[in-house]
């Protein structure tokens, strides 16, 4: 004998629903946790080739964007997990958008592109 519910049919009908519910919040959440480490590696490829391209830029644009060699060395010599997100290349201090006071982000787009 089957019990039924007032507008849910039996009850083995409402424990699928409920299974089926939670398997659906379990994958939402395994996806949403595969986005952050995806955009977590991301991140780190990008920091990567930031610290790769001011290691090889020349004194001349290192002097043009305010960053002595030594600072530059110090910088691309940081292993690319060691992001501080509070700090751009040129190690000034950031606000909370994470822009810095002209604006700007602070990516080093300009030796990159022709």
């Amino acid at each position: 004998m089957k019990m039924k519910t007032k507008d849910h049919g039996t009850i083995n009908d409402v424990a699928m629903s409920r299974v089926n519910d939670n398997m659906f919040a379990n994958t939402m959440s395994l996806i949403q946790t595969i986005k952050r480490i995806y955009t977590k590696i991301s991140d780190w490829r990008e920091v990567y080739r930031q610290r790769r391209e001011l290691r090889e830029l020349s004194d001349h644009l290192l002097k043009d964007i305010g960053i002595s060699r030594s600072d530059a060395m110090r910088e691309a010599s940081r292993a690319f997990w060691d992001n501080t997100p509070d700090y751009d290349v040129t190690l000034r201090k950031r606000g909370k958008s994470g822009a810095r006071a002209d604006g700007s982000r602070g990516k080093l787009t300009c030796c990159t592109q022709a």
